[in-house]
């Protein structure tokens, strides 16, 4: 009955902790490097999607990209379709952009150069490996995929 009862008690913590893994656990991919480690370099978006759920990527939008430095600092790249033409926007030329990671957020900081009126964006990062970057703006928003490039 003892051995019954060990090999039952076996099981279950087995189970246990396979079912209480939680699968934010593999947001990195298992490189050991923190998320600002793989964050640091160049990212092109991918994939942008709007808060219903539709793929909003375009011809414009695809040429949006992020470079984020070890000093918290980052140059950011938007494009936007107005009028049939791709619009590029340049955040870090008007602005005074910087970054943190607290837990799984990433806060975006834009301070303007003309009158320092502070703006802060913060993002969900649902995932971030080597290659992979998925920041979202709220729970059930599908995200934006980036792709590093260096």
């Amino acid at each position: 009955m003892s051995f019954k009862f060990l090999k039952i008690c076996l099981i279950l913590f087995v189970a246990f902790s396979l079912l209480s893994c939680d699968k934010d656990d593999d947001k990195t991919d298992n490189s050991g490097k923190t998320p600002k480690e793989l964050l640091i370099g160049n990212w092109k978006l991918e994939k942008a999607y709007d808060f219903e759920g539709n793929d909003v990527t375009d011809e414009c939008t695809i040429l949006t990209s992020m470079e984020f430095f070890l000093d918290n600092t980052l140059k950011w790249y938007s494009y936007e379709k107005i009028g049939g033409n791709c619009i590029e926007i340049f955040f870090h030329e008007s602005n005074i952009v910087t970054y943190r990671i607290e837990a799984n957020k990433l806060h975006i900081k834009l301070v303007s150069h003309y009158n320092s009126a502070e703006n802060e964006l913060t993002f969900t990062i649902s995932e971030i490996s080597e290659t992979k970057l998925i920041l979202q703006l709220t729970s059930d928003h599908r995200g934006i995929t980036y792709k590093r490039t260096n």
